[in-house]
């Protein structure tokens, strides 16, 4: 996305019209009679859609223009020329058929115009976006949205990145958890530096952390006051100050956890970094 917006050159203001009669029979699976009328957003509304990962391109474009979303059920079909049932909500008030033949409609086909495509040959899988990718979008292309929508957009990233760094924490701890279970049984007591060593075997780059970060999250498990895991217990009977392991020791762990031996102690040599 980052490259298609440092290359994108604005080409003039897109038709509302054009896209509709290809895109209609593409991105669209059918028609559906318009059960509603289009609802102005409100801030209650942009804080609801602010923390979805990802929206339709449909939705993304109302919103940017001020409209709640579509039903998602609705979203596959193209909404015919025709009046919902019951009275428009505001004077002047537009059906969903004229905002995608018009304002809604021109931010669709812009969008796929930075894509370097028309809507109606927008990939699939490049109808979802973040809505912060959307937000983006929206800047390098001058369109303007609500300012609403851009704080709860703001908002929803930043708990979204807290979330995700909650929920790495928990997929370290739980293998903190299963490696302090399997050490228990060999009897021995093992360095700092081994028992993330340990933790970490076999992980992606990604699930790591630096020594720094390991001592952080130590000092939080033992300063627990309890857990059903038990994993301050295991702390406390398993970690060791620094010292080499005997030989009594590293032949239970290499009988016990051959795979974890291997890494800690590789054929070429002891590494002394973990166990001295």
């Amino acid at each position: 996305m980052d490259d298609d917006m440092d290359n994108f050159e604005p080409m003039g203001p897109p038709p509302a019209h054009g896209w509709l009669h290809r895109a209609e029979t593409l991105m669209y699976i059918g028609n559906v009679v318009p059960p509603d009328w289009p609802v102005r957003a409100d801030p209650a509304a942009y804080e609801q859609w602010g923390k979805l990962p990802a929206w339709h391109i449909e939705e993304a474009a109302s919103l940017v223009c001020g409209y709640q979303p579509r039903k998602e059920s609705d979203l596959p079909f193209f909404p015919l020329d025709s009046e919902p049932k019951g009275p428009p909500p505001y004077e002047n008030a537009k059906t969903w058929n004229g905002l995608l033949h018009g304002e809604i409609g021109a931010v669709l086909n812009l969008f796929a115009r930075f894509k370097r495509t028309s809507l109606a040959e927008l990939p699939a899988d490049a109808r979802y976006v973040a809505p912060m990718e959307f937000v983006r979008f929206c800047d390098q292309c001058g369109v303007a949205l609500p300012s609403e929508l851009r704080d709860a957009v703001n908002r929803g990233a930043v708990a979204s990145r807290g979330s995700e760094t909650n929920e790495r924490r928990s997929r370290y701890r739980a293998r903190a958890i299963q490696v302090a279970r399997d050490l228990e049984p060999c009897g021995v007591r093992v360095t700092i530096d081994m028992f993330q060593g340990f933790i970490e075997n076999d992980v992606p780059l990604d699930e790591r952390v630096d020594a720094r970060t390991f001592q952080d999250y130590l000092r939080e498990w033992r300063g627990e006051h309890a857990s059903a895991d038990g994993l301050k217990d295991m702390l406390r009977r398993l970690l060791r100050g620094r010292g080499r392991l005997s030989e009594d020791e590293k032949d239970q762990l290499r009988r016990r956890l051959p795979d974890n031996y291997a890494r800690m102690f590789p054929a070429s040599g002891t590494r002394t970094n973990n166990t001295e």
